[in-house]
């Protein structure tokens, strides 16, 4: 008998990547019932300030030789990310973010991931970016990179939230 856990990545009625690496079922209903239960919230794990990191961003389907520009990474869950450009994309480009992750700070190598834009919204002269990551457009060991580097990224913005939490509980005695 086949692992019930185990699906098909390309299979339409699931996304991988959703939470925690794990296969998600995003059919209508339960879609609709998640989307009431949660205000239309779509991510499953805790947004995580990003004070002090940089990204690049570029569109996926015009290639290696697509320019990328620099955006601000605003907050980072297991599952996207919210960024500030001046480059325009659209609900449901294919883009890739390439996250500078301090490395001599935070021991985390940089990484590229693919993710698609999710929702945009005006904020003054730029845009405020919605991107949910697709690990599946990265290719065998490379994924696994990182799928680390987000897992560790994920560890280290926890942490990093706590111990601010803390100063702030200290400050306020």
């Amino acid at each position: 008998m086949a692992d019930p856990f185990m699906t098909d990545h390309n299979d339409q009625a699931s996304t991988f990547g959703l939470s925690a690496f794990k296969t998600e079922d995003l059919s209508a209903e339960l879609a609709q019932v998640t989307y009431a239960l949660y205000d239309g919230d779509r991510r499953l794990d805790p947004r995580l300030p990003m004070p002090g990191f940089h990204a690049k961003v570029r569109l996926a389907k015009q290639g290696e030789n697509t320019p990328w520009t620099t955006c601000e990474p605003l907050d980072f869950s297991r599952s996207g990310m919210l960024i500030r450009s001046t480059t325009t994309f659209n609900e449901g480009d294919a883009i890739w973010l390439e996250v500078d992750t301090n490395g001599a700070y935070t021991g985390i190598p940089p990484f590229q991931v693919g993710a698609v834009v999710r929702h945009t919204r005006k904020q003054n002269d730029h845009l405020l970016i919605g991107a949910e990551f697709r690990l599946g457009w990265t290719a065998n060991i490379r994924r696994i990179q990182v799928e680390n580097s987000i897992s560790r990224l994920e560890g280290f913005l926890h942490a990093l939230n706590m111990n601010q939490c803390l100063e702030k509980a200290g400050d306020s005695q």
